[in-house]
């Protein structure tokens, strides 16, 4: 046996859980004090952390270097190994900031020394080299964790924290997940259903399908005891893939309430386990921090085609205010309206002294953690907007590996919907070449 909860039967009523690592194990009850018992044979259950080191399932999938500051929910790791899990959320105590993910993500299963740095993305995707890697921050603390040795002491959590600042380290998700974790705390209930983004399995949705749990967690080749867990399942395909280990599970909704800290589950990822959130966030005196974002709304998808410009692509994009205003080749115009205080000035409308199309496009919009976004365009001239109150990362170069209209790059497309920046297209059409402005404080 492996491990223990209470759930609920098919039909809904009050069951007792029991976990095996192997089908036929003798002697397990078919009820307890008169309710049912259900043994559910899901194997061991691993910490999600992947390695290099022998004896590991390599499974993992490569992340990238995201630029400051960098989301939750993606690659990170203590320089003392290379393995990568996931930066869970950014926690705050006072003025000071934090990234919060697991022990043996951290901490290294309590061997890392406090103050060793902390990376985005972890080692294991840089191929083991530090130079492809961020200083997200240095560990800060860590809850211990008790191994069975001649017995198994009980544990609670698998968390560590690494203090970081907010020009490295944002409180929101990639665009394509849920954005901002809520900082209410929503404790677990049998069927409430939850999602998560972790750095191999990205977005999951799913269900608390255990609560009070009791389950033995292998670390190789050590092992350990944890009590008054959440199970977390009927999540479709896996909830969780090595290197997720560090992930928010947040309820299922526009909430996004913080449920538990993601740390194992058993080898298919059909059953995860997670620590509740709010025992972490107590241990460490710590708030889950969701400070607001500037956003962005509105943009410019262009007209197909026009007697001054056959092909669609932008032409013009000038900032005034809290407004970016948008033209195509065409004459066609849009606009993305800024809030949260922020606003913008100057541009770049493209003209075409020696370009290739023949026709005046911009072709890159770029930002790297500054006030300023770059805008060129196929002449090989350039233009900032220049923003007040707010700093932008990311962007796209435009580039022509399928072009479907011409052969010549160009920026088609700026879209925004109210998230913390804009998207940005070229003419690939595949999707391969999609960047996001990503806005900040």
């Amino acid at each position: 046996m492996v491990g223990t909860a209470v759930g609920l039967t098919a039909d809904g009523r009050p069951a007792i859980k029991i976990f095996t690592k192997n089908t036929g194990v003798a002697g397990l009850p078919d009820k307890l004090e008169g309710i049912p018992a259900e043994v559910h044979v899901t194997g061991e259950f691993f910490a999600n952390t992947c390695t290099t080191s022998p004896g590991y399932v390599n499974t993992c999938k490569n992340t990238d270097a995201w630029p400051v500051p960098v989301p939750i929910g993606v690659s990170t790791g203590n320089v003392g190994e290379c393995s990568a899990g996931t930066i869970g959320v950014r926690v705050k105590a006072g003025a000071a900031v934090y990234a919060l993910s697991n022990n043996h993500v951290y901490a290294l299963k309590n061997t890392a020394p406090l103050g060793s740095n902390v990376l985005q993305p972890g080692l294991y995707d840089t191929g083991c080299s530090s130079s492809g890697s961020t200083v997200l921050g240095t560990l800060s603390a860590f809850a211990p964790i008790a191994f069975c040795a001649s017995s198994c002491p009980s544990n609670t959590i698998d968390a560590a924290i690494a203090i970081s600042d907010v020009t490295k380290l944002d409180n929101a998700t990639p665009p394509t997940a849920y954005w901002w974790p809520s900082s209410v705390v929503q404790s677990a209930t049998l069927g409430l259903g939850v999602k998560k983004y972790g750095r191999t399995t990205s977005m999951t949705t799913g269900q608390v399908t255990g609560i009070d749990a009791t389950v033995t967690v292998v670390y190789r080749p050590d092992s350990a005891l944890f009590i008054h867990q959440i199970l977390l399942g009927s999540c479709g395909s896996a909830c969780s893939g090595l290197g997720d280990s560090g992930s928010l599970w947040v309820t299922n909704d526009a909430s996004a309430n913080p449920v538990g800290l993601h740390f194992g589950s058993n080898l298919d990822g059909s059953v995860a386990i997670a620590n509740q959130i709010g025992n972490v966030l107590a241990y460490f005196g710590v708030t889950i921090d969701n400070t607001t974002h500037p956003t962005a709304s509105g943009g410019l998808w262009p007209a197909s085609g026009c007697d001054n410009a056959p092909y669609p692509w932008i032409a013009s994009i000038m900032a005034s205010g809290n407004t970016i205003t948008l033209a195509d080749g065409c004459g066609n115009t849009g606009t993305i309206t800024l809030s949260g205080g922020v606003t913008a000035s100057g541009g770049l409308t493209a003209y075409c002294g020696n370009c290739s199309a023949g026709f005046p496009n911009i072709t890159s919009i770029t930002a790297s953690g500054s006030n300023i976004i770059t805008v060129s365009d196929d002449g090989g001239n350039s233009g900032t907007i220049t923003l007040s109150g707010a700093r932008a990362s990311g962007g796209l170069i435009a580039s022509c590996g399928n072009c479907s209209l011409e052969p010549w790059p160009n920026i088609m497309a700026i879209t925004a919907t109210g998230s913390d920046g804009f998207f940005v297209y070229d003419d690939s059409y595949d999707g391969s070449h999609t960047g996001y402005i990503k806005l900040s404080y």
